[in-house]
């Protein structure tokens, strides 16, 4: 497998008037010791995540795993392309983990934004709940320049089963940043309460969990909205990268079975056309996770 900087020619013909990815980067730079079969390096997998955005061409992009290194290397990279970052609250030398929401300055206009940093503790919980405050949600209003038509976006990062022991402790975890989500739209749609949500982003948990449960509570997922077909899961096993080589040896797949930890859900007025796992082969190489895309109407 040959080490290429470009992404394969591939794209889904866009549906409905707005596109949207949801994307877990995987924005560690990690060292050549050890990143063998950790994806890679850093800059060869920005450079083709750039390419994935420039060739599907999303209007609004929700990441996750997006730290300093990346708002170093990437956030200029998506500015040259168009993309604007949505303002966040917290402190630049902070972001040791973070939730950003990047936009296309020609066809959106951002109306109002937040940031909310989970809470580390939660009574009750043995655990904790944003793994040592580095789990969050960033929001947006946008407005459509095109025809005036907004809608609210949140991209989120949900607590990390990282002791597999206390697994009933972070399933409440995941559920009480959950807690804290609905509190945030709910606040939200005090001020803007007709418009519809897309939310997402890696929830850590399969659809059986205890918080993407609580989600379809106020939401519907887009898989199942109608029309969508079956797709894969999105999370994957990290590629494996040759530094003598300098090349790719093994390019997982995401398994065609299960759905992964890797969703996107809506509430109010809107149709869902898409919603597919992205599979060329940039997309599998950049990260550990395949961009999660959905192209929506709003009515």
């Amino acid at each position: 497998m040959s080490d290429q900087n470009t992404a394969s020619n591939c794209s889904i013909e866009k549906k409905g008037n707005l596109r949207a990815i949801f994307y877990n980067v995987y924005g560690y730079d990690n060292d050549e010791k050890h990143d063998g079969k950790r994806g890679g390096p850093l800059a060869l997998r920005h450079a083709m995540q750039v390419e994935i955005f420039e060739n599907y061409a999303p209007d609004v992009m929700g990441f996750q795993e997006y730290v300093n290194v990346s708002h170093s290397i990437l956030t200029p990279k998506l500015a040259e392309i168009g993309y604007a970052e949505v303002p966040s609250t917290r402190p630049a030398g902070d972001r040791v983990n973070d939730t950003p929401i990047f936009y296309k300055e020609s066809t959106l206009e951002l109306k109002a934004s937040g940031y909310h940093l989970f809470n580390e503790k939660v009574d009750g919980i043995d655990a904790s709940c944003n793994n040592d405050f580095t789990k969050s949600l960033s929001w947006a209003v946008f407005e459509k320049k095109a025809d005036a038509k907004q809608f609210i976006f949140v991209s989120t990062h949900l607590m990390y089963t990282a002791d597999r022991s206390n697994g009933v402790a972070y399933e409440r975890a995941r559920s009480a940043n959950v807690d804290e989500l609905f509190a945030i739209v709910d606040d939200i749609k005090k001020e803007y309460p007709t418009l519809p949500v897309i939310v997402g982003g890696d929830l850590n948990c399969y659809p059986n969990g205890m918080a993407f449960v609580k989600m379809q509570t106020r939401f519907k997922w887009m898989q199942e909205a109608e029309g969508v077909s079956a797709d894969t899961c999105g999370f994957k096993n990290y590629s494996t990268y040759s530094y003598e080589k300098k090349e790719y040896t093994v390019c997982p797949m995401p398994p065609e079975t299960g759905y992964g930890i890797d969703h996107a859900f809506y509430s109010g007025n809107i149709d869902v056309i898409n919603y597919r796992t992205l599979t060329d082969r940039a997309s599998l190489l950049a990260s550990d996770h395949c961009p999660k895309l959905a192209d929506i109407v709003l009515h």
